[in-house]
This record gives structure tokens, sequence and C-alpha cells, in this order.
């Protein structure tokens, strides 16, 4: 169960305007690479310049339009192809593989995306009602936020369903230090992340070059990769928690 408290309507938030409108006899691998912002509330993580578009997770809120785009408060309903329903996946989509091999609608959620071109041109739709320019994912099991913008603010202004899922994608690609692993609060816990690495491994095309690039963030959900949605938070219209399965 999530540790973050959470209001009690499914998908949608009431808020004030948002501010941007190891396992026996085997060893687990790290990279070393360290560029990326965290909230102070967790430790420090790592990215790995060359593993996310700068666009998909900046330091600091980026200069561009879409910081500007209106937002009188009030409620702001998730998209239906994000929302978390307990019993029932919005989508089909394993985030240990990208969006273009692996994401397919869930007609038992959403019967309205029973073609592929209908499906298609819903993920370009907004992520949230109203608009927004940022969205922010949190995990319980996730010391790092998931920090979305519009890859193209020239000629989108928000965050559509398709740059949620693709953003999530990369951000769970990144390589993990040893020392962020080392952090984590239990030999419990190293454990379970060590077996999730190892599964991934074994489960790939070539397990030996998989292994070779260490522990990833995906690794911290042990297992847990299937996308079950998103629910709000008490932080606001643009923060969102993740739920995994």
């Amino acid at each position: 169960m999530s540790t973050f408290p959470t209001l009690p309507a499914i998908g949608i938030c009431y808020s004030q305007p948002s501010p941007y409108t190891r396992m026996p006899g085997k060893h687990v691998r790290f990279a070393e690479e360290n560029a990326f912002f965290s909230p102070p509330s967790t430790p420090s993580p790592s990215f790995t310049d060359s593993s996310l578009p700068s666009s998909r997770g900046p330091n600091t809120p980026p200069q561009g339009p879409y910081l500007y785009l209106p937002y009188a408060g009030g409620p702001v309903t998730i998209h239906a192809l994000l929302a978390f329903y307990p019993s029932v996946a919005p989508v089909i989509y394993n985030l240990a593989y990208p969006v273009t091999h692996s994401l397919r609608p869930n007609v038992l959620a959403s019967p309205s995306c029973s073609t592929t071109s209908r499906f298609e041109r819903t993920l370009n739709e907004p992520a949230t009602t109203p608009p927004l320019p940022r969205l922010t994912l949190i995990h319980p099991l996730l010391p790092w936020s998931t920090y979305i913008y519009p890859p193209n603010p020239a000629s989108c202004l928000y965050v559509t369903v398709r740059d949620v899922l693709e953003a999530l994608h990369g951000f769970l690609q990144i390589p993990v230090k040893t020392a962020e692993y080392e952090r984590l609060p239990s030999k419990a816990d190293k454990e379970a992340v060590a077996i999730a690495f190892h599964a991934r491994g074994d489960r790939s095309q070539n397990p030996e070059w998989t292994k070779s690039r260490g522990v990833n963030r995906l690794d911290f959900l042990r297992g847990q990769n299937v996308f079950m949605g998103l629910s709000c938070t008490k932080y606001g219209p643009d923060m969102w928690m993740l739920n995994v399965a």
C-alpha cells in the first residue's frame, strides 16, 4: 500500500493553483555517472546524462512558453488512459519496455480505444483536464520524483498521455549508483532489488549484456513493472502517485 496520503476521489485533485500552472552467489552492478536534481526530502539520486533526454527531466524548471499556461485552480482530472482503477489497468503496458513496443489499449477499461487509430489519437490528448504544463510522479519505493514536461513546447503547451508514459519509461531506465543502492533501509530491501535486477536480466534476449548495464530505477519497483495508473495526492494538481503491479 502507498505510504503517501491521497484524497478520497480517484483521478481528481482539488488544490490551489500549481506554481508551474543482493542474492547469494550473485552480484549487482551500478553506474557511476551522476547529474540530476532530486527533492531535498529524499537522498540525492544519480542520473546519467545520456540516459534521459533533458526535455523530460531538467534540473530546474526550463524556460519556455509552457510555464505560462494559465491555470485558475479547482479540480484537476487525470485522463482515463492514465487513471488508477483498483481492479483493472487503464492500458496494457509493461514499464520495462518502450511505449512503441509494449503499449496496447485495454478495452475493458477504455472501450472507445478499441481501434489502433483511435488509440493513437487518444495518446496525444492532454494528460489532465484542464491541461497542465508539468506533472510530477512519485512512488513510495522510488527515492526520486519523475518530472514530466512537453517535449516540444513550441508545438504543444501541455503534457499529453503519451508524454507521461514515454517519460516514465525513460526515467526508470536510468542507472542506479552504488551509494543509492546502499541507502536502501534494510538488507531485505537490497535483496529485493537484487532479485528484480537478476530476473530482469534473465528475461532479456541478451542476459549478459543487460546485467552488464547494472541496476536501474525500474529494479527499485522490485518486479512490479505493470503500469496500473496514477492517483491524486494532497501535494497539488500536478503531483500524482504512480501505481504498479
